[in-house]
């Protein structure tokens, strides 16, 4: 009786280790997420200030491109 006793102790911590490594490694993921969540959160700002600043430099040059058929138009007249 004593043996059965002392083996369901046993079952029962190691069961018990197991869920609490389980929790531990559960608990590291969930980090994990948070972290990544961040990061990808981070890049996207990131990206989307590159894209804006893209638009403004292309804008621009789209701007010195017409004033500068527009002089050359203004010079082909003269």
């Amino acid at each position: 009786m004593r043996a059965l006793l002392e083996d369901f102790r046993q079952n029962f911590d190691r069961l018990t280790n197991k869920v609490k490594q389980k929790e531990v490694l559960i608990e590291d993921l969930k980090e994990q997420i948070v972290m990544l969540q961040s990061l990808s959160a981070e890049k996207n700002d990131s990206l989307k200030a590159e894209r804006a600043r893209h638009k403004k430099i292309l804008r621009l040059k789209e701007k010195e491109l017409d004033n500068q058929w527009r002089g050359n138009l203004l010079n082909l007249q003269d």
